[in-house]
């Protein structure tokens, strides 16, 4: 069986709902438990928002994902646990999910039809 890709959009929002709920400790899949919930739902909505900004304007301008990838200033994720193995394959998938974005709102990455939220 196939594994549903995730859609960093809802991602993101979920995050909203999850801070909403104002949990004790959060437990990520890599790296450590949270104690600062907000903190933690705070930096991973940022990263999320950054990935897309960088491989929206990437697909936008008909760039390549190894050249949007190679000319991204990851500087400030660098030290994430997991780094190294995934933000390849994350910021991949994303630039992935803007393009398929894209085309369904006629070719705006920046602005798909998909999205109310923007």
């Amino acid at each position: 069986m196939a594994s549903a890709a995730v859609n960093t959009r809802n991602w993101a929002k979920a995050l909203d709902e999850v801070g909403r709920l104002e949990p004790r400790f959060v437990i990520p899949r890599h790296g450590r438990v949270h104690t600062s919930t907000a903190e933690a739902i705070d930096f991973t909505q940022t990263y999320i928002r950054f990935v897309r900004a960088k491989m929206a304007e990437a697909v936008e301008n008909w760039v390549s994902f190894d050249h949007a990838y190679k000319s991204t200033d990851w500087g400030t994720y660098a030290k994430m646990p997991a780094f190294a193995e995934n933000n390849r394959g994350n910021a991949y998938r994303v630039f992935l999910e803007i393009e398929s974005e894209t085309l369904a709102a006629g070719g705006d990455a920046q602005n798909p039809k998909t999205d109310s939220s923007q």
